[in-house]
């Protein structure tokens, strides 16, 4: 209809980032998604820009780390077990109304400092809604 509008309209929106796991912890990193699913002020997950007042409440309907389906096609994949060990491909997939300027990236940053043991999954609550 003429009234649609592809940004406006949108009753959600879906996006699945990419990974090879490498060493990263992904057990972890899937508990610690888990805590973005809610309604929370996620200012601590963007970028903000202070000469506009926001509203840094979202609601994120999905949030979990799963294994990429389909074959790897990464050269180093042994051979019969297609995506096996370091290069095995992993998505982050969130799913929500709306998102704030580059919050999935930084949802996806801190995701990375908890598989990689720098952070422990307990840090997203924390920084969620302060």
């Amino acid at each position: 209809p003429p009234s649609f509008d592809a940004r406006f309209s949108a009753v959600s929106r879906s996006y699945s980032y990419f990974f090879l796991k490498g060493a990263l912890d992904v057990t972890a990193m899937a508990e610690a998604a888990g805590a973005y699913v809610g309604t929370h002020d996620f200012r601590n997950f963007c970028k903000v820009d202070r000469s506009q007042p926001k509203l840094y409440e979202r609601t994120v309907t999905k949030a979990r780390v799963v294994r990429a389906a389909g074959p790897a096609s990464f050269p180093g994949a042994a051979a019969g077990e297609a995506g096996a060990g370091p290069l095995e491909l992993w998505a982050f997939e969130v799913q929500g109304r709306g998102f704030l300027w580059h919050q999935v990236r930084c949802m996806v940053a801190v995701l990375f400092l908890v598989g990689a043991g720098r952070e422990q999954p307990q840090i997203i609550p924390r920084l969620l809604d302060t």
